[in-house]
């Protein structure tokens, strides 16, 4: 009598297992609207460590945007949450021969997102990529919680360059 009610226990469990991480959430927002305020902030962060400002790029924005409704739905912080990121930045026509992305979830504004990303060194050194010209942005909202992501790329020269 034990056996079959420890396999419909175990079955149960399983069955949980498997639905609790595919329940997706529905998702109140997505914007780029910041990413020029982002861009700004960004391009003042890049000015105090000596290197050029970044300009938003529409194609950019559409990736940042699509990882960030990909992590509103699942309600998961992953750079993978919408596909690979250098799938994601093929995927634009654009080429960049450099690129990162930053994503953050909870934070309550694009100042706190920022100032999060400048304190940590991995964020931060993807904002300081020395080739970096443009950035997308997105914010989406889903469950309560703001989802953040910052896509970054740049065109670095192939082949020697005069003086090096």
């Amino acid at each position: 009598m034990k056996a079959p009610v420890l396999v419909v226990s175990l079955a149960l469990a399983l069955a949980a297992c498997t639905t609790a991480g595919s329940k997706r959430q529905t998702v109140d927002s997505v914007s780029s609207q910041a990413a020029p305020a982002a861009a700004a902030a960004v391009s003042r962060f890049r000015a105090a460590n000596g290197l050029g400002p970044v300009t938003p790029d529409e194609a950019l924005n559409a990736a940042a945007r699509q990882q960030a409704r990909a992590m509103a739905e699942k309600n998961l912080l992953s750079h993978d949450a919408a596909g690979s990121f250098w799938n994601r930045m093929n995927a634009t026509g654009r080429r960049f021969t450099h690129g990162a992305e930053n994503i953050a979830m909870g934070q309550r504004s694009l100042e706190e997102v920022v100032e999060d990303w400048r304190r940590s060194p991995e964020h931060r050194r993807n904002m300081l990529q020395s080739p970096a010209s443009h950035i997308g942005f997105a914010h989406a909202r889903a469950g309560g919680r703001n989802y953040w992501v910052l896509v970054i790329g740049g065109t670095a020269p192939r082949g020697p360059q005069p003086g090096m």
